[in-house]
């Protein structure tokens, strides 16, 4: 992936996990950051960091919860192509 790129997708809301992966010799000064939209149904759209734990500048991982229904995750301008492994996925509560 070229750095300083926007990947949005459609979110259900509720908790997921957010891990980054990488396979870069830039990957140490670049920041990959998750972005919930908290703007009102039929707003422009408001960008929001999730928190600081959902921002890596190294391999990480960490939960997160958010009731928006739009993500993204935004890569920072390295200067040159990237190769990473971003995972977003829902967590479920085992509740046995």
């Amino acid at each position: 992936t070229d750095s300083n790129t926007t990947t949005a997708f459609i979110w259900n809301g509720g908790e997921g996990m957010f891990s980054v992966t990488a396979n870069s010799t830039y990957y140490n000064s670049v920041e990959i950051k998750l972005q919930h939209d908290l703007s009102a149904q039929g707003a422009d759209a408001e960008w929001k960091d999730v928190g600081p734990a959902a921002t890596f500048t190294a391999d990480g991982a960490t939960l997160f919860t958010s009731a928006a229904t739009n993500l993204r995750v935004v890569l920072a301008d390295s200067g040159g192509a990237e190769t990473y492994h971003i995972l977003v996925q829902p967590t479920y509560t085992n509740k046995a």
